[in-house]
């Protein structure tokens, strides 16, 4: 019996070392880290459709004509026949200043030329006379020249004070001071019954509001486009008030400037709108849309699809095992909320719109569901 027990004892030693090599790898094995959780993102399709080729901007508005009126001659200043803000007509009188000094002036030099008219005539008659005194010997060749220099000395003086007359009268037509063209009057700049410089004194100012213009400029990579474009006809132009929420005023481009701002890299163009209703209103900002016409099947993802990185634009494509790849693209037009994708993307595939942040290429996703567009509020 001592025996069998020894021998088991001896049995179970033997075991022992080779319990301990199995053992070993398993206690060594370090622990495998977790699968890495996908990343949720919101996804859209690249559709193929047409797109609007539209160039936006931010541009300002001008009078076609505006003009800071003045008097051409001094004067009191009698009546003010505007509201301030009116509506004028081309010719419409809007100041009138005083005109008796001028009247009196305007007598005075009508007489003057009637008394030399006078005298121009008896010089003629003598000088006629003196001719015929001169053919008989009567006269010497001396007093029949001093009889000529008479005569044409007065003429000259004539000639004088009729255009001194002629000016009188312009400076009296110069007293009422009419509306150049149709158009809208500013607030006045000065009151009745001051004194009013000659070409100095700043009456009021006026700008035609129909029609309008939008002053805007466009990068010089734009150019060619706008002037292709221009090439095939008409160019529509939209344009919007800052903070309002009506349907865009229809107008036409007008105008491409002659050379390229160097300082900036754009150019200067012009737009020009009927503006029938007036909500066009000089110095306002508008945000300007030039339709340069459309795109047929064009690939087109939504424009929170497109990131911008330190090589350029990119869209993560997520393929059939929702696996992202980073994709650098080339861009086109963008209209609304959709941009145009010239290289990089193709029409079907799978875009991320939301989520871009969180994915790495190669780096599996998973799709959620868009978040709902808040409710507006009823005021």
């Amino acid at each position: 019996m001592k025996f069998q027990q020894v021998i088991t004892c001896r049995r179970c030693w033997a075991i022992l070392p080779l319990l301990a090599l199995l053992w070993a790898p398993l206690g060594c094995a370090k622990k495998s880290p977790p699968a890495a959780q996908p990343a949720s993102v919101v996804v859209a399709t690249a559709e193929s459709k047409d797109m609007p080729i539209e160039i936006h901007t931010i541009g300002s508005v001008e009078p076609i004509q505006s003009a800071t009126l003045r008097a051409q001659v001094g004067g009191y200043l009698a009546r003010i026949l505007f509201t301030e803000g009116q509506e004028v007509a081309a010719g419409q009188m809007l100041f009138q200043l005083d005109t008796r000094s001028l009247n009196a002036q305007r007598e005075v030099n009508a007489a003057t030329v009637e008394q030399t008219r006078l005298q121009l005539a008896n010089a003629e008659n003598q000088l006629r006379r003196g001719e015929d005194l001169f053919q008989q010997k009567f006269i010497s060749q001396e007093d029949l020249d001093n009889l000529k220099t008479a005569a044409l000395a007065l003429r000259a003086t004539l000639a004088a004070q009729t255009a001194a007359l002629e000016k009188a009268r312009l400076d009296l037509q110069f007293t009422s001071i009419r509306a150049p063209f149709a158009g809208r009057m500013s607030r006045w700049l000065v009151n009745q019954g001051e004194l009013v410089q000659a070409n100095g004194t700043a009456l009021a100012t006026i700008n035609q509001l129909r029609p309008i213009d939008v002053q805007f400029s466009i990068p010089e990579k734009d150019l060619a486009a706008v002037r292709a474009a221009l090439a095939g006809g008409e160019v529509p132009v939209l344009a919007v008030p800052s903070r309002d929420d009506g349907e865009p005023v229809a107008g036409r481009l007008i105008f491409i400037d002659n050379a390229i701002d160097s300082k900036t890299g754009s150019i200067l163009l012009k737009a020009r709108f009927d503006n029938d209703d007036e909500r066009l209103w000089p110095g306002q900002y508008v945000d300007v849309t030039l339709q340069l016409g459309i795109r047929r099947g064009a690939v087109v993802v939504p424009s929170a699809a497109v990131q911008v990185g330190q090589q350029g634009e990119y869209v993560y494509v997520l393929d059939a095992e929702s696996k992202a790849a980073l994709r650098l693209v080339k861009t086109g037009p963008i209209h609304e909320n959709e941009t145009t994708i010239d290289e990089g993307v193709q029409a079907g595939e799978t875009v991320v719109t939301d989520g871009q942040l969180r994915l790495v290429p190669g780096m599996k996703a998973e799709v959620r569901k868009p978040a709902a567009a808040p409710a507006e509020k009823k005021s």
